[in-house]
């Protein structure tokens, strides 16, 4: 069986707290965005726990219209959930993963994210254009997006 270095999309390659800013503006802190993101993660992953796929754009609106109603505020959810499809990559994640592509070993990204987003966030990430491999079901069974041409 061949070697394949696989990689979580959101914290691993792309950095958050680039969210920050707006986090900022609707809730007055930027430290909601950790509780979002858990929650986010806790919703995603229940239902795929229980069997029922939930894509990470699903579980992100989610998770802002339940912390939205607990802060009493309202939030624009379309502009913090359409600003994960651009999140900037960690500074050392292009240089990294061009020495990992060099030394010739095969990229993968695992996400919840659909394949739209996904794609748009490793291109978001200088990962190249992925191949169009998706799998609906919760990570990380099948669901890798090749990073490497």
């Amino acid at each position: 069986m061949g070697r394949v270095i696989a990689f979580d999309v959101n914290e691993t390659l792309l950095d958050m707290g680039a969210l920050d800013p707006h986090f900022e503006r609707a809730f007055g802190s930027a430290a909601v965005r950790e509780q979002w993101f858990g929650q986010m993660l806790q919703l995603a992953f229940v239902g795929g726990l229980t069997g029922r796929y939930v894509d990470f754009g699903a579980a992100q609106r989610a998770a802002l219209a339940m912390l939205a109603e607990r802060h009493g505020v309202e939030v624009d959810v379309e502009e913090i959930v359409g600003a994960m499809s651009g999140l900037p990559p960690h500074d050392d994640v292009p240089e990294a993963l061009d020495a990992l592509r060099a030394a010739g070993l095969p990229l993968a990204a695992l996400t919840n994210s659909t394949l739209a987003v996904a794609e748009a966030q490793l291109r978001s990430a200088a990962a190249r254009r992925p191949r169009r491999r998706s799998a609906r079901g919760r990570r990380p069974d099948r669901a890798a997006r090749r990073l490497d041409d």
